[in-house]
């Protein structure tokens, strides 16, 4: 029997997309959805719909706060500074 995959939610997602390119270092935004997805075993969807709102909010998130996260995105790619 197969089972559904479950919504990854936002902020759990963050932390997620944080620790992927923490250990991985700078990937396309499809890259960092897909390893979660494997590193779940399949259990969890990520969708784009999801996922680049909780990148725009960590990227703004790092600009505003002096303590947050150094999140760089550029042209495709997302990676901790």
């Amino acid at each position: 029997m197969i089972k559904p995959k479950k919504d990854v939610h936002q902020g759990t997602l963050g932390l997620m997309v944080l620790k992927t390119l923490d250990v991985l270092g700078p990937l396309h935004g499809y890259g960092v959805a897909r390893r979660i997805e494997q590193i779940s075993g399949d259990l969890l969807a990520v969708n784009q719909g999801t996922l680049y709102p909780v990148l725009l909010k960590l990227g703004r998130k790092a600009q505003s706060h002096p303590s947050g996260v150094p999140l760089k995105i550029t042209a495709g790619h997302v990676s901790i500074v």
